[in-house]
């Protein structure tokens, strides 16, 4: 065991200083897809839980009323929701108050595929930059004095290195990032439903 962590370290440390940039840029793109996927998880839960309450609330009568039925609704979808059917019960009009609140909430749900995104994006060009040093290294090598064929081996050892941990960070990323843009999906789909409802029950309450 104590060699196979020895020959990591080595094959790490040959990497060069490039490598700890890209270990943290790994460390927030795990970071930051855990934290996404439990948020979107339980948005997506109370979205549906939502959805499931809204026709018995709207049967309460006014939109005033209705939202007091749902009462103080969690997630983004009961926050747009109940929202709304305040707005429209102190006498906006409810497509008007559920646009106005659909575009606040929803757009916090890009916020975490967008940083997920960026980080990926983020770990192969600091591969590129540890392929572009150890190139530079090679060259160095070439040109200097010293022992020429550990001065290569050396710099193209860094490069190649360097590119495949950029590769092995964002490749992840990337999945990642497309299962949360997945999950967000998912909630804008509850959110249209809920609208639907809501829109079509005070048609028919109308009429």
């Amino acid at each position: 065991m104590k060699n196979a962590w020895n020959a990591l370290w080595s094959y790490w440390a040959d990497g060069g200083i490039v490598l700890v940039p890209i270990g943290v840029v790994s460390f927030f793109i795990w970071r930051e897809f855990i934290r996404a996927r439990m948020r979107m998880t339980r948005e997506m839960r109370l979205a549906a839980e939502v959805e499931k309450a809204l026709p018995a609330a709207l049967g309460a009568g006014s939109p005033g009323e209705a939202a007091a039925r749902l009462g103080e609704a969690q997630g983004i979808v009961g926050r747009v929701i109940v929202s709304a059917l305040r707005d429209a019960g102190a006498g906006s009009k409810i497509l008007a108050a559920l646009e106005a609140r659909e575009s606040s909430e929803l757009a916090d749900l890009d916020r975490s595929h967008i940083v997920l995104g960026a980080l990926t994006v983020a770990a192969p060009l600091l591969g590129l930059l540890g392929t572009v040093i150890g190139m530079i290294q090679t060259f160095s090598a070439v040109g200097g004095s010293g022992d020429l064929a550990s001065g290569v081996a050396a710099g193209v050892s860094s490069a190649l290195i360097t590119t495949e941990f950029g590769l092995m960070v964002a490749i992840p990323g990337v999945f990642g990032a497309a299962h949360i843009r997945r999950m967000a999906g998912y909630i804008r789909v509850r959110m249209a439903r809920c609208r639907a409802i809501l829109l079509m029950e005070l048609q028919e309450a109308r009429t």
